[in-house]
Order: C-alpha cells, then structure tokens, then sequence
C-alpha cells in the first residue's frame, strides 16, 4: 500500500473568508496594483530563461532589499517596502530570471512595448492554461519587477558591451558596422528569445544569431542573463566565452549587411530579420548604475554614432561640463521686464562658497575620471572636445570624423551630452541609486546658446529651473519617483536646517512609499497657479525709540503638514499659523525661490547692531504670514531670526530675497538696496 496521500480541495466551498489563509501575500500584490495570476504567469514564464552568470548572484539581493529613508517632515519614506510583490519572486529561478528579462527588456522598449514582447513570448512558450493575463495586468506586473532590478544599471552593462564590440574592431582594424544599436521590432525580440529559450533547456540545441543589426542589443541581454552558457565573436575575434557550454551563439559580422540579422537553430536558418535603422536617440527609459554614470551615458550616446569613446574624451566631456557650468545663471526672484533681474551663478548657490572644488569632484565622480583643476573658455573647451573625439577614432581632425560618421555631424550630439552633463551637476546621487536622463532638451539647451553671438550667459528663473533641468511640468510637484530611484529637493529633507546650505537635489534608490503603497509623486494641494502677488501694505511710522534688530518675532507658532493619498499620488497640505492666524504655504513655490535667493556678504559688524534711524524709516517689519508686505519703495524686514524653517517659508516668486546670515542688518540694507532687492530674510 502507497503511503503517500492524494490531496483533494473541493474550492467550489471556497469564500472570500477563506482567502484569508493567503492574506500576507494577496496584501503584497494589492498595495502594489498588481494581479496574481499575473505574477504566477510571469514565474512560469520564468522557468523558461535558466539564467547564469554574476548577475544571478545578485538578483535574490536586489529583489529582497527593503532599505529605506526616512522624510520626516513629509512623513512619507523612501526605498524599497519589506515583502512587497517584486520580493515574492526572489525565491524561484523563474521569478529570479523573470524579473532580470524584465528590466533589460524595459530599458530598451519602456514598460508598455516590454508588456507586449512578454504576452507575445508567453503565447510561445506556456500552454493556454498558464497565460491568463493580459498585456495591461503583465505591465504593472513587469513594471514593479524592473523597478526593483533596475539598480543592475542595464545602461551602463550596454555601455559596456557595445565599447567591448568597437574595441574588437578598431583593434581587427576593420569599420564599425552602423546598425550595433539599431532597432530591433517586438516581434523580432519575441523571435530571438524564444530560440534562446530553447537552446538554454535543450542540450542539443545551439542558436546562432550572425549579423550586425541590433547586435549591440542582443549581446548586451544575452551575456546578462546567459553568460555562462553564451559565446560572442566580432569577425571570428572571440570577446565572451561561457564557462559552462556554448548553446546561444552571437556572431557579429557584416558578411549579410547592415541591415539583417539571421537567427539559426540546429545549422537551420529559421528567420531573417530586416532591422530598420532609427535616428540618433536612445531609449529615455535607459539607466545607468551610480558609479561613473556619465561616463556610461556618454559612451553609449556616441556609440550610437559609431564613435568610440575612449578616456580623454570623458576627461573633455568633464571640462565642457565645469566651463558650461560657469555659465549657468538664475535670477533672483521674478522681476517684469522693466526691472533688470539680480543674477547669480547656479551652482555657487547650489553648492556654497567653495563651489567650484566641490563641483570638480562632483563631476570627477559622475565621470570616473581626473579632470584639470582649471578649465578653459566653454568654446576653447569644445574645441578641445571636438579634438580628443577625432584623435580617438582615428580621424585626422573633426570635419573629417564628421565625413565618416555614418549618422553625419556629431556636434548635436556633443551639445547634447554636455547640456545633460550640466544638469546632472545639480543632482547628489546617493549610493545606490540609479540615474537616468532627466532635461528637457526642448527647453534646456544652454550649449546652444552661448554660441549665439553676443551671449555670454545663459540665466533661469527660479521657477524655470526643475521643469528645465529635470523636466518637472507639473507645477505642483515637489518629489517625483521615477524608474527606480526618487528625486528629492534637499530642502524638504532637511527642512529645518540652514536653507543656503540645502538648495540642491538628492537621488536615493528606491520609490515613495506611504502606508504600505509605493506612489510614484506628491504634488502640493491645491490650485497654486497663477501665484496671487501680496499687497504692498502701508505700517506705522517708526519711532526714534523703534530700534529694529534681528529678533524671531516673525516666526510660525505651528506649522502643519498633512499628506492624503490621491489618484496620481500623494497631495500635501502645508499651513502655518503665526499671532492668531492660519495660512496655507505653497511649498513648490518656496522649493522654486530658493535656487535664487541671494546670500549676502559678511561683515565684522555685531549681529545684534540696530538699524540705522535713516534706513529705519524705510523699512517695515515682517512676519512669515505676509513676507512681502511694504508700502512704496520700502523694504520688507522678515523677523525670523534662528528659525531656518521660517526663513524658507517666507521665500515667495513675487520679491527677490536676501538672507542676511553673516552681517549685521545695515550691510544687509545696503546690499539689498545696491541690487534693488526689497526683502531681507533674518537669518
């Protein structure tokens, strides 16, 4: 007699309390949008694509992690929830390989062409009964699995083997095919990667997949996740050999032209793919691992123009970046055009008063490499670049390179890279976190600009400043989780601290989080456009007996922040109350105005000095409910002495501020009246 037992469930008396057996992991799936028979489709799917290599290690690591940050002003977190749907598929080598396709697929095609390549690969490979799901359900599904993996940085592993592909030729030496990056359609990737499925599950099947079109690509995901059991040639010239056996074969060739990719299974040719060539643009969903991410960004933008990229051009690349940078200017508030705007260099205010040393290390890291301690003139810069880039391809000079450049003149590209480059200044990127491009070329294009005759400055408004550089369109944003990592204002993470210290942004790994659900954004509540501009309110005339010195007489008593969860994120609500009366504070805008508020210069003066009586009867007191309140020419005095919190609530788009921190109110007077500044903040 067998002692084994046959399990029957009889699930027609199954009800919802029944369910509750399964609560830990129906409430994972739940909180994260996603349908269960749609991560169930996915694991089997998964089961398909045994995956090698050093990625493999990793994987289980990355999809389990549950590192967070703490916003405790905003009472949301940052980073990864313990349990949630992308750690459930960590504990199967299906759900492991799953979720590694995932991402190389979504940083080629984005999120919904990727959901579409897996429904197609799931009618291929799993009976009917297995793929229940359709392409919206495996789109969040994918979505929140390549999030998570997304720190595997498949930019900067597709950097990496498309220079490993030039260098193979260049030392041949033979002519770069111009199609390594070309597109390759849905229905061609579905192709490849059923044969690769094949090949990997049956030991008597060898794939060869021989051509040159999109082969940069295909190489890139094959060595990802295949790298044991995968072999890469460049015309005969062996650059990858798996450890364990040879079943997938990648042979770059252009023995059948540029334009075709032959995928063999058995000596057999199944298919022959005609790959179109697509312009100059890499996927905007590409990202790159924190460590030397530009340089990764800018070796796969130039390979995309058949250029290699070798180390003095990054060097270059870093010195057009820190010349453009000096470049850079944002206005001190928003004045109309009758008024001159006050200007001051961006990244002096970013990063304080020894700017440019922590600008050099800033860019050295984003680069991995030395850069000169000083730099030249942006145009001589450039020249320099366009050089370097030339030498490196072994082009005589640049009009030359131009020429052979099989997607002609470059110097776009260049532009673009830079503006980009300069932008990413901006931004402190975390341990951890993945970059990815993030200006709006449309309007951010500042290279272009100051080659333009006459231009010797390119200068943002302070509300231009996130929406060009970061393209944050919608105005009432102030977070925003994107692909894997969340960019965060340093102003609201340190809210409570010096604001002249804290004007920049951080990038942290890791999505927000609020009561158990990833958000993907928190926007201000409320309709904050157009600003409604503060009266200029008359005041009493001071008396001799008025001495007027820095006190915190204008601080909040209370400040609130409320946070509510919403379709399209999560809204915050902020109001502060000061001598009885309650007001709402929109913090985008204060966010905005602190790029351009003006720190004024120190002097040896006491803190504590009053003001003088002729400058005293041309100034009025201030609190942080009506900052801008003046009558006529008067400046407003903002009483917020030893509360940072209040000094960066009282910042508003209508007044120009100066924060006077390290001098007495006279110097402050007398600066703010120099620049026609007509409010100090009292630091």
């Amino acid at each position: 007699m067998s002692s084994s037992l046959d399990m029957q469930c009889d699930v027609s008396n199954l009800t919802l309390l029944g369910l509750g057996s399964f609560t830990k992991i129906l409430s994972a799936l739940s909180a994260d949008d996603v349908q269960p028979t749609a991560m169930i489709q996915l694991e089997k799917l998964g089961g398909s694509f045994p995956i090698s290599g050093p990625l493999r290690a990793q994987i289980p690591d990355h999809l389990q992690r549950c590192s967070s940050k703490r916003l405790e002003s905003l009472g949301v977190t940052i980073g990864w929830r313990k349990g949630d749907a992308a750690s459930l598929m960590s504990h199967s080598a299906g759900g492991q390989a799953v979720a590694l396709l995932a991402t190389c697929l979504e940083n080629v095609y984005g999120n919904d062409a990727a959901a579409t390549i897996f429904y197609k690969i799931s009618k291929a490979l799993l009976p009917n009964s297995a793929r229940l799901s359709s392409p919206k359900q495996l789109q969040q599904a994918t979505t929140i699995l390549s999030r998570k993996l997304g720190v595997i940085g498949f930019g900067t592993i597709l950097a990496k083997q498309v220079c490993r592909i030039h260098e193979a030729y260049q030392y041949l030496p033979q002519a770069v095919p111009p199609s390594l990056l070309s597109t390759l359609s849905q229905d061609g990737m579905c192709d490849i990667l059923c044969k690769f499925s094949q090949a990997i599950r049956d030991e008597k099947c060898i794939v060869r997949a021989r051509g040159c079109a999109s082969m940069g690509y295909i190489t890139a995901i094959a060595v990802s996740m295949f790298s044991d059991d995968c072999i890469v040639t460049v015309e005969n010239l062996i650059i990858h050999q798996g450890s364990r056996s040879t079943s997938i074969a990648i042979e770059i060739t252009e023995s059948f032209g540029n334009e075709s990719l032959q995928i063999q299974s058995m000596g057999k040719v199944e298919s022959l793919h005609d790959v179109t060539f697509r312009s100059a643009k890499h996927s905007l969903d590409m990202k790159f691992s924190h460590r030397a991410y530009f340089a990764a960004y800018t070796q796969l933008y130039l390979l995309e123009l058949g250029l290699l990229c070798s180390p003095p051009v990054l060097t270059a690349m870093g010195v057009c970046i820190l010349s453009l940078s000096d470049l850079i200017f944002v206005s001190l508030g928003e004045r109309s055009e009758s008024r001159p705007a006050v200007c001051a260099n961006l990244f002096r205010l970013l990063l304080g008063k020894f700017s440019r040393s922590a600008l050099h290390r800033r860019c050295e890291t984003a680069l991995g490499a030395s850069l000169p301690l000083r730099w030249p003139s942006f145009s001589e810069a450039l020249g320099q670049l366009k050089t370097s880039l030339a030498k490196s391809n072994q082009a005589e000079d640049f009009a030359s390179l131009v020429q052979t450049s099989f997607r002609g003149d470059p110097s776009d590209t260049l532009l673009r890279i830079i503006d980009e480059g300069v932008a990413s200044m901006a931004v402190h990127v975390h341990e951890g976190a993945v970059w990815q491009a993030r200006s709006n070329h449309k309007s951010w294009n500042p290279s272009d600009a100051v080659q333009a005759r006459g231009v010797k400055q390119v200068t943002l408004t302070p509300s231009e400043l996130l929406c060009s550089l970061f393209s944050w369109n919608d105005l009432n944003m102030i977070v925003k989780s994107e692909g894997t990592a969340t960019l965060v204002p340093s102003s609201l993470l340190n809210l409570g601290s010096d604001p002249n210290d804290n004007r920049g942004l951080e990038l942290f790994d890791g999505l927000i989080y609020h009561e158990n659900r990833y958000q993907s954004q928190i926007f201000v509540e409320g309709d904050c456009f157009p600003w409604k501009e503060q009266p200029k309110q008359s005041c009493p005339k001071s008396t001799k007996t008025d001495d007027i010195y820095p006190t915190n007489n204008g601080v909040h008593s209370k400040l609130s922040l409320a946070i509510a969860e919403h379709v399209q994120g999560l809204s915050l609500e902020c109001s502060i109350t000061a001598g009885g009366q309650k007001q709402s504070i929109n913090l985008r805008e204060r966010v905005d105005q602190l790029f351009g508020l003006l720190d004024a210069y120190p002097c040896n003066h006491s803190r504590q000095t009053p003001l003088k009586e002729e400058y005293g009867n041309k100034v009025q007191t201030n609190s942080v409910l009506t900052p801008d309140g003046r009558p006529g020419d008067h400046i407003s005095i903002v009483q917020t002495a030893g509360n940072p919190t209040a000094q960066f609530l009282s910042l508003t788009k209508w007044e120009p501020a100066i924060l006077c921190r390290g001098c007495c109110l006279n110097c402050a007077y007398e600066q703010a009246r120099e620049k026609e500044i007509y409010k100090i903040i009292v630091a």
